[in-house]
């Protein structure tokens, strides 16, 4: 303190003087937070808040204090911690702390003033989060899942669709093989009645003044029936329908099947003689009531004495035999016995038969054995 005398028109004028003490703040402060070296740009909310919201890719995250002299004689020490990344205390001489390639999160950080004597400030914190890259982001994440489902779905819809169109041209395919099958079949069919047709009308032209009126209508009757089996060749090749079933099933009916088998036998007598071959229908059942399927039934035995009479030399024979089983012997391929029997029907030559070797492939379609005459 002092005094100022000073002279004026007054008098004497007694001034008192006290010089003012100063220092700095005692409270421990933020300064700054630098990024990369740059102050970090953020709201004056968020700076007294003590909150920061770091952008991705900084290096160098600094933050600094205020700078004083902690009893205004010795500079302090600083006791500091990053929850979540280091919570170990450690100490600084400096007033700013740097921290090098922080990943991603959240963080507080923890800072105290320390005097030499022990004496200490009151400490202060910080809150950080320092924000992930954009391929980081919870939003990214659930883009990339959107994506991966979205390409994972497009993958197995292609994969399905490829499925489905390659299974569709495989029953097309089936279908085509199918269609082709039967136009083959039935032109291969087609052979048996013309060649009956033919032969009868031949015979019937060199006979005909040694014919009888009987037998001219036998050779027409045979004839007859040879039309009307190459008719029905036709309305089948006409019938597709069936085809996009899948299957043929059969037109099952019951009735004595006997008359029909011996029909077909006398249909190839005429070819038979033709040959000089003798062809025998064998049979001491009269009748037999039973369920078959007229058409197949035809098909079946007309391609067995079809191949019988071909593959006969002259002077053979060819039998057609029909017999009645019980239940206690099975037929092929059944696996249990009929309730009241099955008809057996075996056709038999005098040819040269078939090698065992060929035996396995008896049902492959129009095979024919490398031994068979021609």
């Amino acid at each position: 303190t002092g005094r100022i005398f000073a002279s004026t028109t007054a008098g004497l004028l007694l001034v008192e003087t006290k010089l003012a003490q100063t220092s700095r703040s005692k409270k421990l402060a933020l300064a700054a937070v630098l990024t990369d070296g740059k102050p970090l740009k953020t709201d004056s909310a968020h700076f007294l808040k003590k909150a920061f919201i770091v952008p991705p890719g900084v290096k160098y995250l600094t933050l600094r204090f205020s700078d004083f002299d902690f009893d205004g004689k010795t500079s302090p020490l600083f006791s500091y911690r990053l929850d979540g990344f280091d919570e170990t205390w450690r100490e600084t001489d400096q007033p700013e702390i740097t921290f090098t390639g922080l990943p991603p999160g959240k963080y507080r950080f923890w800072v105290k003033a320390l005097g030499k004597d022990g004496s200490q400030l009151e400490p202060i914190s910080v809150s950080l989060r320092i924000r992930p890259p954009w391929h980081a982001t919870w939003w990214a994440y659930s883009l990339a899942v959107l994506l991966a489902s979205s390409l994972i779905f497009w993958v197995r819809r292609n994969e399905l669709r490829r499925k489905l169109e390659h299974a569709e041209n495989l029953h097309l395919k089936e279908l085509d093989a199918l269609k082709t099958s039967l136009y083959a079949n039935v032109t291969h069919e087609f052979r048996t009645p013309l060649t009956l047709i033919l032969g009868e009308a031949e015979q019937a032209r060199f006979d005909a003044d040694r014919l009888d009126k009987q037998g001219f209508l036998e050779k027409l009757g045979i004839i007859e029936r040879s039309g009307r089996r190459l008719l029905q060749l036709v309305n089948q090749m006409l019938d597709l329908r069936k085809l996009e079933a899948g299957a043929l099933q059969p037109d099952w009916q019951q009735g004595d099947v006997v008359p029909l088998l011996r029909l077909i036998a006398d249909g190839f007598q005429s070819l038979a003689k033709s040959k000089g071959i003798e062809l025998i229908f064998q049979e001491n059942l009269g009748w037999l009531i039973m369920d078959y399927d007229a058409d197949k039934l035809q098909k079946v035995v007309s391609n067995l004495l079809s191949n019988a009479v071909k593959f006969t030399p002259k002077s053979g024979k060819v039998s057609l035999k029909l017999s009645r089983e019980n239940g206690e012997k099975l037929p092929s391929g059944a696996s249990q016995p009929p309730l009241e029997g099955w008809l057996l029907i075996e056709v038999s030559d005098t040819g040269a038969g078939i090698s065992q070797e060929d035996l396995p492939r008896i049902f492959d379609r129009f095979f024919q054995a490398k031994s068979a005459a021609h």
